[in-house]
């Protein structure tokens, strides 16, 4: 293990003449501590990689502003943390409160299901589904031909209802697209 850097938290923040090394060194000598942070407030890893990840952007965005009031940036940093779970939380809830207001608006038709269902019949229209990444296309079978529930395909495949939802929507707008732009 390297021996720690002497310069003190300030000093790596506000350096002017290698910020790109000093700020590595301030990266590794913090990141544990916020990735336990975050850790601690019910984070799972990925997740936690991210808060620690938009901490860092954070803090190297506003390192010039910086200014000691401690040894070290350690609570600087964790407040950025708190900040970023917080936020996150939020984003969270308001795509649950989106994902409630769709299933509650967006329904398919039959004649969404037989637009479809003249889509495979069309051997120009199978192209433009065989273009769907394989996923999105595979989604999109089971919820429109098979008219399967987004919960029961999520459930199936191990994705979250959310993912789902979007990835057949966006699969269906790119159906249609491309059939528009080649009539």
């Amino acid at each position: 293990m390297p021996p720690r850097d002497p310069r003190s938290d300030e000093e790596l923040l506000h350096d002017r003449e290698d910020p790109a090394e000093t700020f590595a060194v301030f990266y590794r000598r913090h990141v544990d501590a916020v990735l336990r942070f975050a850790a601690a407030r019910g984070a799972d890893a990925d997740h936690a990689a991210d808060v620690a990840s938009e901490t860092f952007v954070a803090a190297l965005r506003q390192r010039h502003a910086y200014s000691a009031h401690h040894d070290d940036a350690r609570l600087w940093l964790l407040g950025i943390a708190a900040r970023k779970l917080i936020d996150g939380h939020r984003q969270a809830q308001g795509d649950r409160h989106r994902t409630e207001a769709l299933a509650r608006t967006i329904a398919l038709t039959r004649r969404d299901r037989d637009g479809y269902a003249r889509l495979l019949a069309d051997e120009a229209a199978r192209d433009y589904l065989a273009d769907l990444p394989e996923q999105q296309r595979r989604l999109v079978h089971e919820r429109v031909v098979a008219d399967r529930s987004y919960a029961d395909i999520a459930r199936d495949l191990g994705l979250s209802e959310q993912s789902v939802r979007k990835q057949v929507s966006r699969g269906l707008a790119r159906l249609r697209t491309q059939m528009g732009k080649n009539r």
